[in-house]
């Protein structure tokens, strides 16, 4: 894997992409806001533009149909943020993932709670690193990506913030139970992901099955 530094040329990033399997640019926090504030040094074109660039070679070399020629960064790129550094909630997270994933084409957006190491007056002061919010925004992650799940469904402006308590699906589902029960043997692939504790890999083997199979309870 390769981390293209800060201001290197199209010319040197093509060369590493044919030579790594995945390339990441961290977008390191949720807003040009927050960059100012903790990382002066960097700007949201610096980031935004070599990965824009490393998207559409991707989407090049993919349509190249021989099998002999070498592949442009293969396995896809990757980027990552902090989480609980700056007072971003999780409905402008997770619009930034979104429209990441929708725009760039990237394979995953890792996120990392932030842990306060030092008492610098520049950094935020945490009791304890934001761990349980970390596990919501991977949770709601993975039902935007494999659950055919957006982020209206999950989050918005009068409810900003996951629950503690409940994971993203969970939650959907108790505010849209006039949608339950459902009969899985007659449900669609779409309805079957929304159903709490069903994984999509369960949810597509049953769905390309059901035509043999009927499953009781």
């Amino acid at each position: 894997m390769s981390k293209p530094f800060r201001g290197a040329s199209k010319e040197l990033i093509e060369k590493v992409g044919f030579l790594v399997d995945r390339t990441s640019i961290n977008i390191e926090l949720p807003s040009q806001n927050s960059l100012k504030l903790l990382a002066p040094q960097k700007e949201k074109a610096g980031i935004v533009t070599p990965m824009k660039y490393i998207s559409q070679e991707i989407q090049i070399s993919k349509q190249e149909k021989s099998k002999y020629k070498e592949k442009f960064v293969p396995a896809g790129q990757t980027t990552q943020l902090i989480v609980g550094a700056t007072p971003e909630n999780d409905l402008q997270i997770m619009k930034l993932s979104e429209s990441l994933y929708q725009n760039f084409h990237l394979k995953r957006v890792y996120y990392s709670a932030y842990v306060s190491v030092n008492k610098d007056s520049h950094l935020p002061t945490l009791a304890s690193p934001p761990l349980l919010r970390e596990n919501r925004l991977y949770q709601a992650d993975w039902l935007l990506r494999f659950y055919g799940f957006k982020i209206e469904d999950l989050l918005e402006e009068s409810h900003p913030n996951f629950h503690s308590y409940l994971d993203p699906k969970c939650e959907w589902a108790l505010r849209h139970l006039h949608l339950f029960p459902i009969e899985i043997n007659k449900a669609d692939y779409q309805t079957l992901l929304k159903v709490p504790r069903y994984w999509h890999c369960f949810c597509k083997t049953y769905y390309q099955s059901k035509k043999r199979v009927s499953l009781n309870l």
